[in-house]
């Protein structure tokens, strides 16, 4: 079934926003923008299987299994070295 002639303009308008110069900060704000402009309630909990999601200045890791943990720690100490990763861990740790 093909799109109503409106919705097809209103996702190229869409797909046209330039956002490669936006700020993590103003992408956030434009995502909640436009959640509020659609009706979306944004408290709605989201369920994620694993992963992670940045939204503003923070980072949200979400874990399904304890392998996830272990992947996870693995990624730092090779990004940032086992001092690093240390360091980090312990700081999300003092945050729980």
């Amino acid at each position: 079934m093909p799109e109503p002639e409106p919705l097809n303009k209103l996702l190229e308008q869409i797909e046209g926003f330039e956002v490669d110069g936006l700020s993590p900060d103003d992408k956030a704000r434009l995502f909640k923008t436009l959640q509020k402009k659609l009706g979306i309630d944004s408290s709605l909990n989201v369920q994620t299987l694993g992963g992670s999601q940045i939204i503003g200045s923070s980072v949200q890791f979400y874990f399904s299994e304890k392998s996830s943990v272990a992947e996870l720690i693995s990624i730092l100490v090779e990004k940032l070295g086992k001092d690093s990763a240390v360091d980090i861990i312990r700081l999300v740790l003092e945050k729980l």
